[in-house]
């Protein structure tokens, strides 16, 4: 959902056009925008273990995460 946030401020601004013309010609707004993307991704997989570590434990919490990342990667793309 923050992600979701983080694009809709973006686009508030100046709207489609506007969003990916900056996004496309200006490096550091660019640089900006995919690091806080890439925190917020992050974020939800951090979260997801602090939640979990309540009910299973800390380290079956991150074993679950990992696992859940895992076995995302070798997922065939068509």
């Amino acid at each position: 959902m923050l992600r979701c946030i983080l694009t809709l401020f973006a686009l508030s601004f100046a709207g489609p056009g506007g969003y990916w013309s900056a996004f496309l010609s200006d490096p550091s707004r660019r640089v900006l925008y995919i690091t806080v993307a890439f925190a917020l991704f992050v974020w939800v997989f951090i979260a997801a273990g602090w939640a979990m570590s309540v009910q299973v434990g800390v380290r079956r919490a991150i074993g679950a995460i990992l696992g859940a990342v895992g076995r995302g990667w070798p997922c065939p793309r068509s």
